[in-house]
C-alpha cells in the first residue's frame, strides 16, 4: 500500500502528514531540534536516555561520555544514528536534517540559514539566524544603515545595500573568510540585489535620470547591462532558479505590481491587477511559483502558481501585515516580517501547508526583509 509522506514544520515541532490515497488522513509527529535541544541539555552532567515523541514516531536519545545514540521508530522507519560532540543544538539538527533529507527525500530547512536586518530607526544591520532561531550573529560591519540582504546560490555568500557615508552602495560578505567588502562603487545609489543561479550576474536597481530602473552586471567582465528603459520605477527584481527569468515590480500600466521577464527576449508580462498595490517577488526553490505582498489595509501575501495564471492569498490573521517573504529550500516553508499586536516588525517561519507560524528570535528592534538560504546539505 502506498503512502505519501508530506512534512510541514514549526521548529518546536516537526509535523508529518501521511495520507493514504482517497481514503484517510492520519496525522502524527516527531519533535524538531528545537525540542531535542532541550532533551539533550538536560541530559548533559549524567548519564541515561530519554525518549520523547508525539503520535506514532519516537525518538530515543542515549548519551555516555559525549557519545549519542539516536534512535527514531515509526511505522516502517527505524533510523539510527551515532554522534560525539557536547553541543547538543548541532547533533539536534544534524539527525533532524538526515531524518528528512532520507526518509522523507526532502531538502532539510535544518541544514540553511535565514538573513534579515535588524536595528532602531536609522541603524540596521544583517543578522543571520540558523531556522530555528537558536544561533543567531550580526554579520555586517559599519554600515550606518544595512537593507536588503539576499544570498547567492551556493549559500556562502551575502549580498546587501550599505550606507556607509553619502549614498549606498553593494556589498558582499562571504562567510567563510569573515570578509566584507564593496561589490563597486559608482556616484549613484543601488538597491535590492540578487545573484544569477550560475553566480555569473548582479542584478539591482539604480537611477541615472528621474527613473529608477533594472541593471544587469556581470561580475567576471565587470560589464554593465541595462535591462529596462522608461520614465518607471523597477526595483526588487529576483532570478527564476534557471536563471533565465527574472520577477521585479514595477508601477508601469498602473499601481505598482509584479512582472516576469524573460532575459532573453526581453519580454515582460505583468501578472498582478494594475488596480492592486503588490511588491517584493520571490521564485520558489522549483521555479512553479511566485510570493509576494500586496498592499492593502495591512500588507497581506499572495502565491502566484505560474503554470496556472492563478493567485492564492496566504492567511495570516494573527498579524497586523506581512511583507517580504522568501521560501526555504523545501518551497512549503517560508520567513517573512510580521507586524505584531505590539506593531512591532519580527521575523516568522510560516508552514504554507499547516498555516502554523513560530517566530525565529526575539528582539527590541524591527527585524525586516528576510532571506532564507539555499540548502546547505
Amino acid at each position: 500500500m502506498k503512502f505519501l509522506f508530506v512534512i510541514g514544520i514549526i521548529f518546536s515541532q516537526m509535523v508529518i502528514e501521511v495520507r493514504e490515497p482517497s481514503i484517510k488522513k492520519i496525522g502524527v509527529s516527531i519533535v524538531g531540534p528545537r525540542e531535542i535541544t532541550k532533551r539533550m541539555e538536560k541530559m548533559l552532567g549524567y548519564f541515561g536516555e530519554v525518549e520523547t515523541g508525539r503520535g506514532d514516531y519516537i525518538i530515543k536519545i542515549t548519551n555516555s561520555h559525549e557519545k549519542w545514540v539516536f534512535n527514531l521508530f515509526g511505522p516502517g522507519v527505524n533510523l539510527t544514528r551515532n554522534f560525539s560532540g557536547k553541543n547538543p543544538s548541532v547533533l539536534a539538527k544534524e539527525f533532524s536534517n538526515i531524518f528528512v533529507k532520507e526518509v522523507l527525500s526532502r531538502n532539510p530547512p535544518f541544514a540553511s540559514n535565514i538573513v534579515f536586518v535588524e536595528g532602531p530607526p536609522g541603524k540596521r544591520d544583517v543578522q543571520l539566524s540558523s531556522p530555528d532561531g537558536m544561533d543567531k550573529r550580526r554579520i555586517s560591519t559599519g554600515c550606518k544603515l544595512a537593507m536588503s540582504p539576499s544570498w547567492t546560490y551556493d549559500g556562502r555568500k551575502i549580498l546587501f545595500v550599505c550606507y556607509m557615508v553619502k549614498r549606498p552602495d553593494i556589498f558582499i560578505i562571504d562567510l567563510q573568510e569573515g570578509i566584507q567588502k564593496p561589490l563597486f562603487i559608482s556616484q549613484n545609489f543601488k538597491a535590492t540585489p540578487a545573484i544569477s543561479p550560475d553566480g555569473r550576474f548582479i542584478i539591482y536597481s539604480t537611477s541615472d535620470g528621474e527613473a529608477i530602473d533594472l541593471f544587469l552586471y556581470e561580475l567576471k567582465t565587470g560589464k554593465i547591462k541595462k535591462l529596462t528603459s522608461d520614465e518607471f520605477i523597477e526595483v526588487s527584481p529576483s532570478f527564476s532558479p534557471d536563471g533565465k527569468k527574472i520577477a521585479y515590480t514595477s508601477d508601469k500600466g498602473g499601481k505598482p505590481g509584479i512582472y516576469i521577464m524573460d532575459l532573453e527576449s526581453g519580454k515582460r508580462e505583468r501578472i498582478t491587477s494594475p488596480f492592486e498595490y503588490a511588491t517584493a517577488p520571490k521564485f520558489s526553490p522549483d521555479g512553479t511559483r511566485l510570493i509576494y505582498t500586496k498592499v492593502q489595509n495591512n500588507p497581506v501575501l499572495y502565491i502566484y502558481y505560474i503554470n496556472e495564471g492563478r493567485e492564492e492569498m496566504v492567511k495570516m490573521d494573527s498579524f497586523y501585515g506581512c511583507e517580504n517573504p522568501s521560501f526555504a529550500p523545501s518551497g512549503d516553508l517560508i520567513a517573512v516580517s510580521c507586524r505584531d499586536e505590539g506593531f512591532r516588525w519580527r521575523i516568522y517561519v510560516v508552514d504554507l501547508l499547516y498555516g502554523k507560524t513560530s517566530m525565529l528570535t526575539y528582539s527590541n528592534y524591527d527585524q525586516k526583509t528576510p532571506s532564507w538560504s539555499p540548502s546547505l546539505w
